[in-house]
């Protein structure tokens, strides 16, 4: 099987003068959670928008489930949490995640997302109106499409922020049965802790290039932690901004 996702010397800039992303190559097949970091400003967000189609590079290539991802089959294949909390507030909850099985073809089952409603301290709102929850419960529900859909391919970019410690929990017990069904996650967080739980390899971006693509054990016995190897490779050389 071809990787899940396969970035090949990918280059993107904002103007023509100035590239936020450097010829950049990451690869990797199924069944991994990837943990994604790097300073603010490093590319980590733009990576995702290219790969998920919202950003077109100026060079270079990027292939989900080996089709090209502005493509049908790796749009289907593939589903992209923003790191903003921006969801219709004029559907409910049960409505808004109806519309998302619908975009891939699937179908809703209201009993399987009142139960994944409980496990995440939102009981009985799945009527409610998007735009009476708070901003945790935007991002579960955002969290809640995704596990429900269940693509080859999930890209993450800082959504569990903001959601409380129960659901945090559950969030990394969940996506570690994702990952064990085949299921790739990549996940853009500067919670280090939660990386090391969860993820099997870390990606450390600096400037629009990689510095480090390794796996946990790998960071964590050569350098102790995420965040020492955050520590030696960027604070000691700037300021790593949060």
């Amino acid at each position: 099987m071809s990787e899940v996702l396969n970035i090949q010397k990918v280059s993107f800039g904002y103007t023509k003068s100035r590239e936020v992303i450097t010829e950049l190559n990451l690869s990797f097949g199924a069944g991994k959670i990837i943990g994604l970091i790097g300073p603010n400003g490093s590319g980590k967000s733009t990576l995702i928008r290219l790969a998920g189609d919202l950003l077109k590079p100026s060079a270079g290539s990027i292939d989900i489930c080996g089709e090209a991802n502005n493509s049908k089959p790796a749009k289907r294949n593939s589903i992209l949490l923003a790191s903003n909390d921006y969801l219709p507030e004029f559907l409910t909850g049960l409505e808004y995640l109806s519309f998302i099985h619908r975009m891939y073809g699937l179908e809703c089952e209201t009993d399987v997302v009142q139960r994944l409603f409980y496990r995440y301290q939102m009981e009985g709102r799945w009527n409610d109106l998007i735009e009476d929850y708070s901003h945790g419960m935007r991002k579960k529900v955002q969290l809640i499409a995704s596990l429900l859909v269940s693509r080859p391919l999930t890209m993450i970019d800082e959504t569990p922020n903001g959601i409380d410690i129960e659901a945090l929990y559950n969030f990394e017990i969940d996506v570690r049965k994702l990952a064990q069904q085949d299921r790739s996650v990549l996940l853009c967080s500067h919670d280090f802790s939660m990386l090391e739980r969860v993820a099997d390899s870390v990606v450390l971006m600096s400037r629009g290039e990689i510095l480090v693509n390794g796996s946990i054990q790998e960071v964590v016995s050569g350098y102790g932690s995420i965040d020492d190897l955050v520590k030696e490779k960027i604070v000691e050389g700037g300021v790593y901004e949060y």
